[in-house]
């Protein structure tokens, strides 16, 4: 009895080690049907993708939708199934082409989730990733489409930092960028010819990278733009990103553009307008304090007559006395505020009292007399708001 139960619990174990050998077998093979639940299984998992959160809305963003989109395949390496390297299987009823339809079903799914909805209706109904990404790129694609490469370099011209940070300025310009060598390439058929384009393109976007920096960086700005030589654009971005974290540090914060005139209390701006003017010939307007004379001019009927000369009434460019006469007939006068207390200073008395008779008429103003100082006039008045 003894002996017949030892050779039963020998034969049992026999048969659960061919069990076991066999199922790892299958595993390893390939090509069983426990290798395809485990590798659907397994699909399932890997197909866990991280949403794309640029969601397609047509041309004007096809570009950076199907940038990102490959690259969130790509980190499953499942890139194949939309480009079409991956095949899917003659014969649909073995475990290869469930894997396959599994695993493709799962990628168009999760396609149709980054677009919106009205291009979702579009493309929804056909069968495959590979066939919806390719309608997408027929679609949106943009190549050629001059239209589009002209509102992007409208953007591009219009785009500066304003308020934004380096680094957002940087990303918003290398998306322009990129869509504009997507759509419009610069094709050349030399690789000598290829180098310089492409180091002449650079030292262009160098240059329109640090022409639409906020004033903060002005220094670092003009020390790079005096070099005998621009340096690459991610030397300069590196130098701006560096020079922004400088002056966060000495205490400027946030670095964004004020307006002249900031009024706090409310935390309100007046937004200003500035405007440059140019006088035309303006040393011939100025009247000589002293008698100047000069040869007459070649060409005019007293030239051919000798022993004559020209006396001249108003000043003339080349003379040293033209600055100052142009300067002696300006006067100045200057209106300094503080709070609700202003001083007037300046060398004409007759425009500072027009300019106390213009205050009074719109504030309550008090005249306080002139100020105790040597030199020009100066007089000091407090106001309040006239409530006529």
């Amino acid at each position: 009895m003894g002996d017949d139960l030892a050779k039963a619990l020998d034969r049992l174990a026999e048969i659960l080690t061919a069990k076991t050998t066999e199922a790892t077998a299958v595993v390893r093979s390939g090509d069983g049907a426990l290798l395809a639940g485990v590798s659907q299984a397994e699909g399932v998992q890997k197909l866990e993708l991280a949403p794309n959160e640029i969601k397609l809305e047509g041309v004007s963003n096809y570009l950076s939708w199907s940038r990102r989109g490959r690259l969130l395949l790509k980190t499953k390496a499942l890139e194949g199934y939309v480009l079409g390297e991956v095949v899917e299987p003659v014969e649909k009823q073995g475990a290869e082409w469930k894997k396959w339809s599994t695993t493709d079903s799962g990628i168009l799914a999760w396609l149709l989730s980054s677009l919106t909805p009205p291009v979702a209706a579009s493309v929804e109904a056909l069968p495959t990733a590979k066939e919806v990404w390719e309608a997408l790129s027929q679609m949106y694609f943009g190549k050629g489409n001059v239209m589009l490469v002209s509102q992007l370099e409208d953007r591009l011209h219009d785009l500066t930092q304003g308020e934004k940070s380096v680094m957002t300025y940087v990303g918003e310009l290398k998306q322009l960028w990129a869509d504009l060598d997507h759509l419009d390439p610069l094709v050349l058929t030399h690789t000598e010819c290829v180098v310089a384009a492409k180091k002449w393109i650079e030292g262009k976007r160098v240059l329109k990278f640090l022409k639409g920096l906020n004033q903060d960086f002005e220094n670092r700005r003009a020390n790079l733009m005096h070099e005998t030589q621009l340096p690459s654009l991610e030397a300069a971005i590196a130098a701006i990103a560096q020079e922004e974290t400088r002056l966060k540090c000495n205490g400027k914060g946030e670095l964004t553009q004020r307006p002249a005139y900031l009024v706090s209390e409310w935390q309100q701006t007046r937004e200003c307008f500035n405007c440059g003017l140019d006088v035309k010939n303006a040393f011939l307007h100025g009247d000589l304090q002293e008698e100047v004379y000069m040869e007459v001019p070649p060409g005019m009927a007293a030239a051919e007559n000798g022993g004559k000369v020209c006396k001249l009434k108003k000043a003339l460019y080349g003379l040293k006395q033209s600055p100052r006469a142009w300067h002696s007939n300006q006067r100045i006068t200057i209106l300094a505020v503080y709070v609700d207390d202003i001083i007037i200073t300046g060398d004409d008395e007759a425009e500072i009292l027009r300019l106390k008779k213009c205050l009074s008429r719109i504030f309550e103003v008090k005249d306080l007399g002139q100020l105790r100082t040597q030199g020009h006039r100066n007089d000091a008045v407090s106001s309040s708001r006239n409530p006529h």
